[in-house]
């Protein structure tokens, strides 16, 4: 597995519905990131809709209504599946690569991305 090589892969931005229990944030962010310890794989950084909200809700700014903002934490390059996220970083001037769940070569697609930045 290719992302085995790397020490630290990524931050995982995600969307969790329970926003506002602290302990289950933190269980739910050990889970994720013991998950992909399984498998060799090293997480950053585990961003879910609690630190979202503490960090850009109501910040002022004109992504604070944003579902998603990755340079907010420092991620230089966001990976979803979501057009409704796609549309927010054409409007708000963050990299995003657009996958779709039938595309196949959607792995092609991240690192060319990733090695044009």
């Amino acid at each position: 597995m290719e992302l085995r090589a790397r020490e630290n892969i990524a931050t995982l931005y995600f969307y969790s519905a329970c926003v506002e229990n602290r302990v289950f944030d933190m269980a739910l962010s050990y889970y994720v990131r013991m998950l992909f310890l399984l498998y060799g794989v090293r997480i950053a950084g585990v961003i879910n809709q609690y630190h979202h909200f503490r960090k850009v809700t109501g910040c002022g700014h004109s992504y604070q209504d944003c579902s998603k903002y990755p340079p907010a934490f420092g991620i230089d390059l966001l990976v979803d599946e979501s057009e409704g996220v796609w549309l927010e970083s054409q409007r708000h001037g963050f990299k995003m690569v657009l996958v779709r769940p039938d595309d196949n070569a959607w792995a092609k697609a991240v690192r060319a991305m990733a090695q044009s930045m």
